[in-house]
């Protein structure tokens, strides 16, 4: 997913603990754009640590451009019966554009 926020204080502690057993123990440059600047972003903490891809979440999104999610993702839920080497951008489906007339109705 690369980045998502909305986390609570408590839920971010939470997430801390869940993850560090994921830890990869690699130093590695975040992927491209993931701690770009901006002017939202200019005191944050923007380091970056890589994960094994073991643990496997449901994320709610409105867009992907290529490969990418865009404008973050928000958390759902944990998917502990799902493996992780089954989540990839083709089993996305997209959806149809809306018919105006009929939203106007």
């Amino acid at each position: 997913v690369g980045f998502t926020s909305g986390f609570t204080q408590a839920a971010r502690r939470e997430l801390v603990a869940v993850l560090k057993p994921h830890r990869s123990g690699r130093s590695a440059e975040p992927p491209p754009g993931q701690n770009a600047v901006s002017r939202w972003n200019r005191e944050k903490d923007l380091s970056y640590e890589q994960l094994r891809p073991e643990l496997v979440c449901e994320v709610a999104f409105d867009q992907v451009t290529g490969h990418r999610i865009r404008h973050g993702a928000r958390f759902v839920r944990w998917r502990p019966d799902k493996p992780a080497r089954q989540c990839t951008f083709d089993q996305l489906q997209g959806v149809g554009a809306a018919d105006l007339q009929a939203l106007l109705r």
